[in-house]
């Protein structure tokens, strides 16, 4: 992002500039209406090169299953599923997730699941272990609000995919992915193992959890858990690869499914803590909606559902607001492409070779587009404008081919568990320099842009919001 801004001073910040490192071209690419037209562009820029970099070096599958994740009907794969576009088989895992996530009846399956897990991991008797820090007998909570937003959702995307077995498999995994998430990093930047081991320990044991759970047999596992993971499996050993490597691609996928989802819902949840009159707007917007879930069977997901539905995505405008907000003022994420053949880009020819860098955190930020205070978090600008969401400066969910499909799933996920959490908490930031029963408070948590992220950028390790819970007894 440094670096970015300060391109101002010598070309102009929307202006396209290239790079040379370590004997590559890199091209980067600011301006919002170029980046459309690359992502609108399949023929002239490619997405292989940055998947491939994910499987090589973050997944590290063997060599015979990279060769096998880029096989084409033309090599001989043929797929379990139709495949009109011919994509090999790395293409076609994506596209049995995008299937999971977007077809009308397995999204909606997918989506109950996720508010009735929701529900049941916020109620007063659902806390985790780790997620607090101390407690009391007159029921008092004092909580982590990192880990508590880890923790529940976390937990409810993978009762979602894998039932209750993967938990039976591997208690710890939540703890594991935490640590990971925080280090991935170490091998997205293709540190040596010597040096990432705060990375690759817990990627490792995550590893051999998915295999163990790969290699029982499906009668054994439960059978509450949507068909992705079973259709992959199916798919990717239709393609030669064996349980391991499966386990090895599946965790990609996986781990960008739940990484941008708790860390929005902590950004979201930080912000409006701070925000205490924005808190008491929340709380009266939601009322209606929630007062109307408490009628309603719990063990119901689907009447659930459409009172989350109707009148928390659709009819909670200032709610859905702090989403957008947070997600513009929280992402750091950028698209790459490879150029594939000779293209003009920027009044430039571009070799192919040379790699595209669209980062999208300039543009969430940008005030021609947000307002001469864009670095504030304000969700009313979402509310005076509604059309901020539909240009082309707000892309946090990227853009093409490598749109998010997941977008929609995690609004849901996300502004449940902050109404679920607002509406049966009293809760009490503790701040810095205060303690509360033991724990000692911390300032409001840092952004670290320095690293990259698949979305919602994470805090600083060791940064969090310290909070004291009771639960409320009428409304």
């Amino acid at each position: 992002m440094d670096l970015l801004l300060r391109s101002e001073h010598f070309n102009g910040l929307r202006k396209t500039y290239a790079l040379h490192v370590i004997g590559r071209d890199i091209v980067i690419v600011s301006d919002p209406a170029e980046q459309s037209l690359i992502y609108k562009d399949s023929s002239s820029y490619s997405i292989n090169g940055s998947i491939d970099m994910i499987y090589k070096c973050v997944g590290e599958v063997s060599p015979d299953a990279h060769k096998n994740l880029w096989h084409g009907p033309e090599d001989g794969f043929k797929s379990l599923h139709p495949n009109p576009k011919g994509q090999v088989l790395v293409h076609m895992g994506y596209s049995l997730l995008h299937k999971q996530l977007l077809q009308p009846n397995k999204s909606q399956e997918l989506i109950q699941k996720n508010v009735s897990y929701v529900e049941q991991y916020t109620g007063s008797g659902a806390f985790f272990e780790t997620s607090v820090l101390a407690s009391s007998g007159q029921g008092d909570q004092v909580v982590s609000l990192h880990k508590w937003c880890l923790e529940v959702l976390i937990e409810s995307q993978t009762r979602i995919f894998f039932g209750k077995t993967f938990r039976e498999i591997r208690p710890d995994y939540k703890t594991l992915f935490d640590a990971w998430d925080f280090n991935s990093w170490m091998m997205t930047y293709q540190y040596p193992h010597f040096l990432a081991k705060a990375a690759t320990r817990p990627r490792d044991a995550l590893f051999k959890a998915l295999t163990q759970y790969l290699d029982m047999p499906r009668d054994e596992r439960d059978r509450e858990s949507v068909p992705f993971v079973n259709e992959l499996q199916d798919e990717l050993e239709n393609g030669g690869l064996g349980s391991e490597d499966i386990a090895r691609v599946l965790f990609v996928i996986l781990w960008g499914v739940n990484t941008n989802v708790h860390t929005a819902a902590f950004w979201l949840l930080a912000h409006v803590l701070a925000r205490p009159t924005l808190a008491e707007a929340l709380m009266e917007e939601i009322a209606p909606a929630m007062r109307a879930i408490e009628k309603t069977d719990s063990k119901d997901p689907a009447a659930l559902t459409e009172i989350v539905r109707t009148r928390l995505i659709q009819d909670a405008p200032l709610l859905n607001a702090t989403f957008d907000e947070t997600v513009r003022t929280c992402s750091t994420n950028a698209s790459t492409r490879d150029v594939k053949q000779p293209v003009s880009l920027g009044g430039k020819v571009l070799n192919p070779g040379t790699v595209i860098l669209m980062p999208q955190r300039p543009n969430l930020l940008a005030p021609e587009a947000f307002g001469n205070h864009a670095g504030d978090f304000d969700p009313h600008r979402f509310l005076q404008n509604k059309r901020l969401t539909r240009q082309e400066f707000f892309r946090p969910f990227g853009g093409g081919v490598t749109l998010c499909s997941g977008r929609t799933v995690a609004r849901y996920e996300v502004l449940t568990f902050v109404a679920f959490a607002l509406w049966r908490y009293d809760i009490k930031v503790v701040g810095e320099g205060e303690r509360v029963q033991g724990v000692y408070g911390k300032e409001f948590p840092r952004l670290d842009e320095a690293k990259p992220s698949l979305g919602v950028a994470k805090q600083f390790e060791g940064d969090d919001v310290i909070v004291v819970l009771r639960k409320k007894t009428t409304q």
